[in-house]
């Protein structure tokens, strides 16, 4: 995958957008593509496919930082300096390129980490609601009902 500047910010503003609405489906399909190409994760047979892994943001901006791969989360900023300084990348694909896919790669992993926070919060909400969602129904379905100890 080539990478202009143009393009590297196009898919940064896809990564904000995606971390300002909480909502994967912000996700462009050059965004998916780097991501996938780029930075350890599978294709998840397509974009949509990917979104609907993903629509959780807890994990996706998790495996942001560590990829598929690893658990380790300066991962994919290795993976940037690897794609910046290795000679052989430079000489296939071109030093420009490789620079702006390292930018690219550093400000993925700086916008997950900054949103982290926010996402885990939001997320965890929802999670919480449909569970107990869940919890209440089964309880009604055999005579309890659920009280809230606060």
């Amino acid at each position: 995958m080539d990478m202009n500047e143009g393009e590297a910010k196009a898919v940064v503003r896809s990564l904000k957008k995606v971390a300002e609405k909480k909502d994967i489906r912000f996700l462009t399909k050059g965004a998916y593509q780097l991501i996938t190409l780029k930075m350890g994760f599978i294709a998840h047979f397509n974009l949509c496919g990917f979104q609907s892994v993903y629509q959780d943001l807890r994990e996706f901006f998790l495996r942001l930082q560590t990829s598929e791969y690893s658990n380790e989360r300066d991962y994919n900023l290795r993976e940037a300096d690897r794609q910046e300084k290795d000679s052989d990348f430079k000489k296939w694909y071109g030093q420009e390129n490789q620079k702006n896919t390292a930018w690219v790669i550093r400000e993925i992993v700086r916008i997950a980490r900054e949103h982290e926070k926010e996402v885990a919060e939001v997320f965890g909400k929802q999670q919480m609601t449909e569970e107990l969602s869940t919890a209440s129904t089964l309880a009604e379905k055999y005579g309890y009902q659920l009280v809230s100890r606060e």
